[in-house]
């Protein structure tokens, strides 16, 4: 199982990836070990040679970068419908702007938004696989204002997407964003 200490050093395999997949072999070996199956313990082993190497720097974008993509997110598709192309926009500035993944952003509910005190509450996260679910930790919670606007305003950037023409918002996750404020009327 040293296979998994040169694709970690080299960048090839993260060592997250390498620890989730060693887990699973842990898992196999104490049931084995449990059972009388074996006696060593070589996955423990192979997690000790793991433990030195540290997780890659999550990277950001730089403010310039955000801009350019909140600008390119302004032209809308030749064969784009307005609302899909306001819906893109409204998704690529709640996740640049405000931080939030995909999920979350699918995952928004009306009763998660306070327009009276300005505030956005993520409490779930939306996947095609696990439908609506909460937070994978307590992190995952977290309350801050929908337009993020101190960020915005030091940095020049728009604190909400302004829609280049009128459309109506059907969809379920439009209406919840146009409850935000984001989306269109």
């Amino acid at each position: 199982m040293a296979c998994y200490e040169e694709p970690v050093r080299t960048g090839l395999l993260l060592p997250r990836t390498a620890r989730a997949r060693i887990v699973v072999l842990k898992q196999l070996q104490d049931f084995a070990r449990k059972h009388g199956h074996m006696k060593t313990k070589p996955v423990d082993e192979v997690l000790d040679e793991l433990k030195g190497i540290k997780d890659r720097k999550v990277r950001a974008f730089t403010v310039e970068q955000v801009k350019t993509l909140l600008k390119a997110t302004e032209q809308r598709p030749k064969n784009w419908e307005q609302r899909t192309s306001d819906l893109r926009r409204i998704i690529v500035h709640l996740a640049a702007v405000c931080g939030l993944r995909y999920g979350e952003i699918a995952g928004l509910a009306v009763e998660n938004i306070d327009l009276d005190k300005g505030v956005l509450r993520i409490r779930h996260s939306f996947s095609k696989h696990d439908g609506i679910k909460g937070p994978k930790t307590a992190a995952g919670v977290r309350d801050f204002p929908p337009a993020c606007p101190d960020w915005s305003d030091d940095h020049g950037l728009p604190a909400r997407p302004s829609p280049a023409e009128p459309a109506r918002a059907t969809s379920r996750n439009a209406r919840r964003l146009a409850a935000l404020g984001l989306a269109l009327p």
